[in-house]
């Protein structure tokens, strides 16, 4: 009894398996996602211990400049993002979809709340990709690519200042503060009381 089964029937069936599987490893990354999402001090020194086991791994493996350096490109844009408003008040001046802002831009205007164009949580995933990745390619010597580090340095300190001069030279054009601090806080109503 000679049983071979169609190969079109095993890439179909292989195909689906792997379908599944990556339908059940999205279901379970978005199952912990959503357990950890309650937990913002937790997720934040759960990054700082892996970005800094990834220092430290740079620090004594010598090398991986070029890698490092585009992470914290990386970081830094993703920073800028998430301080920055949901709609750019400079698009709206050249021909916006509706005309209308999120942000305040006369005094009679009715200021909506800060929305961010990067959520904090979506922050804090993206920036644990990157390290995870990073970390991921330090296992490969192929990626240590010889590159005088200060110079990179140097490099990526002038876009820290360049960037974070604009975008504060932002906040002030328009007026928002990204953060909690430095905003009027009222004191709690009670309602049905004295």
């Amino acid at each position: 009894m000679n049983s071979q089964q169609d190969p079109v029937e095993d890439t179909t069936s292989l195909a689906a398996r792997l379908e599944d599987l990556q339908f059940l490893l999205k279901r379970k990354y978005r199952l912990f996602i959503d357990k950890v999402a309650i937990y913002p001090t937790e997720r934040w020194i759960g990054f700082l211990v892996l970005a800094s086991l990834y220092a430290v791994r740079i620090y004594f493996k010598e090398g991986y400049s070029v890698i490092t350096y585009l992470l914290g490109l990386f970081f830094l844009n993703q920073v800028m993002l998430y301080l920055a408003p949901l709609e750019d008040p400079d698009d709206l001046e050249f021909g916006g979809e509706d005309g209308e802002s999120i942000l305040p831009m006369r005094e009679q205007d009715e200021y909506k709340g800060f929305q961010r164009k990067l959520q904090e949580l979506e922050l804090w995933k993206l920036l644990m990709q990157g390290v995870l990745l990073c970390m991921f390619l330090t296992l490969f010597d192929f990626f240590a690519f010889p590159m005088h580090w200060p110079l990179l340095v140097f490099y990526f300190l002038m876009m820290t200042t360049f960037l974070c001069r604009y975008k504060i030279e932002h906040m002030i054009r328009y007026r928002y503060i990204p953060f909690d601090f430095g905003k009027k806080s009222y004191g709690k109503r009670k309602f049905g009381g004295k």
